[in-house]
């Protein structure tokens, strides 16, 4: 494929980005709990519920989870499903990215500026 056309498609790609300030990293949980309080309906198998939990792991195997009620549980499926959309488009650059490299092409390359994004650069975050 010409450089030009792989410049084209990374530019349009990137464009389906749109608004990435709406993502959430995470997994979306339903439970059904039981109170063990003696009488309960739950101690005959009705148990109470749905409630919503967000779970996010994070690195060396830490988890955290937060309790979502039923009305914010819509804004948290689209935020879930903008991650999920927008490491998609992310993936799909970076495919172009790996042909234009492969081409010995690299225009419109822009190097991170300030400390802390060199620091990421690095891999050391």
């Amino acid at each position: 494929m010409k450089p030009e056309h792989l410049l084209k498609q990374r530019t349009k790609t990137a464009e389906r980005l749109g608004d990435v300030s709406q993502i959430l990293r995470g997994t979306l949980l339903e439970r059904m709990t039981r109170c063990n309080k003696s009488g309960c309906r739950c101690m005959r198998g009705e148990k109470h519920g749905p409630a919503y939990y967000v779970t996010v792991t994070y690195g060396k195997g830490k988890t955290r989870q937060i309790y979502v009620s039923k009305e914010r549980k819509g804004v948290v499926e689209a935020w879930i499903a903008n991650y999920y959309r927008v490491w998609k488009v992310l993936e799909e650059i970076s495919r172009v990215n790996l042909e234009l490299l492969r081409l010995g092409v690299e225009a419109g390359v822009k190097r991170p500026s300030g400390r802390k994004a060199a620091k990421g650069a690095r891999g050391k975050d």
